[in-house]
């Protein structure tokens, strides 16, 4: 029975970035206008020009990487486990704010931190997915062979990035894309 080093897998590293699109108006029909056109695209790949535009968008990136090393006494390990979500959240900047009326205001204030709650449980989908990888990785450092790691990890960190794309898809299905949850008029 072969015993493996401990093999020291660290937390996810999470990186977010808040990104912000100008919009004018002094009605919500303004507003919802504004939203419609100036809004981010989305259609799997950020910011692509084939899909919808959205009010709000997360953009998640899972990056997971790792090396394996042959162990002298025999077997393999991880080395250098390294798991990054960078996360990019988009949401609309109101730019005439001051010229509206403080009822419009409170109004856009409500949807705005609506919109921003949804765009954030998307951002809790990838924390999770990325906290995911590092379990697999903490559960499995280490087998009898390196192709045997490897083979492991990928088929099962490939079965965790699908199942979280799905999430996602799921959370604004279950949502109607925020609109269960305040993100309307």
């Amino acid at each position: 029975m072969l015993i493996y080093p401990q093999v020291n897998i660290p937390d996810e590293i999470v990186r977010k970035n808040a990104v912000h699109y100008d919009i004018a108006g002094k009605t919500e029909r303004d507003l919802t206008k504004e939203m419609n056109t100036k809004g981010p695209f989305s259609a799997r790949g950020p910011f692509s020009k084939d899909g919808p535009r959205y009010w709000g968008l997360t953009t998640p990136s899972v990056f997971w990487t790792y090396d394996t090393k042959q162990i002298d006494s025999g077997g393999c390990a991880l080395i250098r486990p390294n798991v990054v979500v960078t996360i990019t959240i988009i949401l609309p900047h109101l730019t005439t704010s001051s010229q509206a009326s403080g009822s419009f205001l409170g109004k856009w204030m409500k949807l705005l931190n609506a919109l921003r709650n949804h765009e954030e449980g998307h951002a809790q989908i990838a924390i999770k997915e990325g906290a995911d990888l590092v379990q697999l990785m903490r559960t499995h450092s280490s087998d009898d062979t390196c192709k045997d790691l490897d083979n492991y990890l990928q088929t099962h960190g490939k079965a965790i990035l699908e199942r979280y794309e799905n999430a996602d898809d799921d959370y604004d299905k279950r949502t109607n894309h925020g609109a269960d949850r305040g993100v309307h008029w």
